[in-house]
């Protein structure tokens, strides 16, 4: 999936998108509304790599969540209903809101704390804690 500019898209299904590149002045808003994700490589060549440039949305219906290469995401996922499963060595920074996340291999997840204003005064919070 190229994107060139602002873009805005709903999927029914579920939806598997091998490679994700947002190039210049792009950004992506996509809402899933099947029961899964699968995202592999992303590309980011928009000259403000910001995390509001690639925004998920998943619709109570979607349970899942997939990144599965070596690849950067600076994005923005709201999928509250879904687990989220990170492997590889992926390095994701900005913000997860999921209702399980997992990480393994040697990914990464980093808060971009330039987000805080966009979203309700909460601030961060983590409800529970698992290391193997």
């Amino acid at each position: 999936l190229m994107v060139k500019g602002p873009t805005t898209l709903y999927v029914k299904g579920s939806a598997n998108i091998p490679t994700l590149q947002i190039l210049n002045k792009g950004n992506l808003t996509l809402y899933v509304g099947g029961t899964k994700l699968s995202l592999g490589a992303i590309k980011n060549d928009n000259i403000s790599i910001n995390a509001t440039n690639i925004v998920l949305y998943g619709l109570p219906t979607c349970k899942q969540l997939e990144l599965s290469q070596n690849t950067e995401l600076c994005g923005i996922v709201y999928m509250p209903d879904a687990y989220f499963k990170i492997y590889g060595g992926l390095q994701v920074a900005g913000c997860i809101v999921a209702g399980d996340c997992e990480l393994t291999g040697h990914s990464q997840f980093h808060y971009d704390e330039a987000l805080s204003p966009k979203g309700p005064p909460r601030g961060f919070l983590v409800s529970a804690w698992y290391e193997r």
